[in-house]
């Protein structure tokens, strides 16, 4: 669904509809009606993207505690498994990256919600602070943007090679998550004796679940936000019901007003309460489901505790 249709007025006849002498307070309804309906039905959109990537990759192999290379699909074109992963993650990850971009800035830009923005800042840095996997696969959609793969295989498993992810040169790490890195990587050396991989699908997991809280709790903050708006905009419609179209056939329902010179309009009957109420529940059923896969998972692995050093 697009958010926004350009018309050409080629076969529109302007004279057909009334176009209201809006005040600037009516403007200032309309226009912070408009922008954050338009901005949360384009994050449902980024979402579903999400999502789809999320799926394009659990449908292509199987995520196993073993890391083990285990394919679902048979093989795209002549392209390996190294080329096939790593394609699928860095869309993954840059899908969650232009989500979680797209979540603040509705927050930041929504009006008579100080508190919720900042509350929902606050839960960024929380979730960031306390998933080791979260601040690596943020980080790590960084690194491929400069053209490096992040993952590897090794002996037919998939993992984050650290040291060489660490030591990759024309890269600057954040220098918090690297002094991390480094400790996992002198951890596991000391104790196992192996090298610093670090687990993919717990990774995937994490992050998963990390992604899942982060959208959940945007609409749980938005929310009263939006039912504000909209009682705004239905007492203006309420108070003048002339300004809807009825005449119009093709626009029937609809509402029609002139802003910076450009003709606007849009359909008053579809219920965008009910929208936000709608994603809201997606939202909550893919939180709590991603949270029951992450324990599950991670009750079948050993874990070790990373916690983010402060600089």
């Amino acid at each position: 669904m697009d958010t926004e249709k350009i018309m050409p007025y080629q076969g529109f006849d302007i004279n057909s509809v009334t176009i209201p002498d809006l005040n600037e307070e009516e403007l200032n309804t309309i226009s912070k009606y408009i922008e954050i309906t338009r901005h949360v039905q384009e994050i449902h959109q980024l979402f579903a993207v999400f999502r789809y990537n999320l799926i394009s990759v659990l449908s292509t192999y199987e995520l196993s505690n073993s890391d083990k290379l285990i394919r679902r699909k048979s093989y795209l074109g002549d392209f390996d498994d190294r080329t096939e992963v790593n394609a699928l993650i860095i869309s993954y990850i840059s899908a969650g990256k232009t989500l979680t971009d797209s979540l603040e800035a509705c927050m930041l830009g929504t009006e008579s919600v100080h508190d919720a923005c900042r509350e929902y800042k606050e839960l960024l840095s929380k979730v960031y602070d306390e998933s080791f996997s979260y601040r690596l696969l943020v980080r790590l959609r960084d690194y491929s943007q400069h053209g490096h793969l992040p993952v590897s295989i090794d002996n037919n498993m998939f993992c984050f090679d650290i040291a060489q992810i660490i030591e990759t040169p024309h890269f600057n790490h954040n220098k918090s998550l690297k002094n991390e890195m480094k400790s996992f990587a002198e951890e596991l050396l000391v104790r196992c004796s192996t090298q610093p991989h670090y687990v993919f699908s717990l990774a995937v997991a994490e992050y998963t679940a990390a992604m899942a809280k982060i959208y959940y709790e945007f609409w749980i903050r938005i929310k009263d936000a939006f039912s504000s708006l909209n009682d705004d905009f239905s007492r203006l419609i309420a108070n003048h019901p002339e300004y809807i179209i009825h005449q119009n056939k093709n626009f029937n329902g609809w509402f029609f007003y002139q802003l910076d010179n450009t003709l606007h309009c849009f359909n008053t009957k579809e219920a965008s309460s009910e929208m936000i109420k709608k994603y809201t529940d997606e939202a909550e059923l893919f939180y709590d489901g991603q949270e029951k896969e992450l324990q599950l998972f991670r009750s079948s692995i050993r874990m070790v505790k990373m916690e983010k050093k402060v600089e």
